[in-house]
């Protein structure tokens, strides 16, 4: 997971699955992510300043979903509201689940 912090860009290369400074700050500025460059070549530093969509960034480092994904369509669910969505499922499901 991205976090506010200072990257160098072969962690960032490491993170994002990309090679090259121009390649990173497309994709950090494709997932909402507020950054600050500074330096040349292999020493380039990442600052990360601010991330607008934390979900959206979890989910595409975390679990290789694709940043095109409608990350706006996912709403999290406590598992009260599921509870009352899926009301025939034994009790002893939900002590699983919680």
């Amino acid at each position: 997971m991205i976090e506010l912090k200072k990257y160098t860009i072969h962690e960032m290369s490491a993170i994002l699955n990309s090679k090259g400074k121009q390649a990173i700050e497309r994709k950090l500025k494709g997932y909402d992510i507020e950054f600050i460059t500074s330096g040349r070549g292999d020493d380039v530093v990442f600052e990360i300043t601010a991330i607008q969509n934390k979900f959206k960034v979890f989910c595409i480092t975390e679990f290789n979903m694709p940043a095109q994904c409608g990350f706006e369509r996912y709403v999290p669910i406590t598992s009260e509201e599921q509870k009352h969505r899926h009301h025939s499922l034994p009790n002893t499901f939900w002590q699983k689940c919680v």
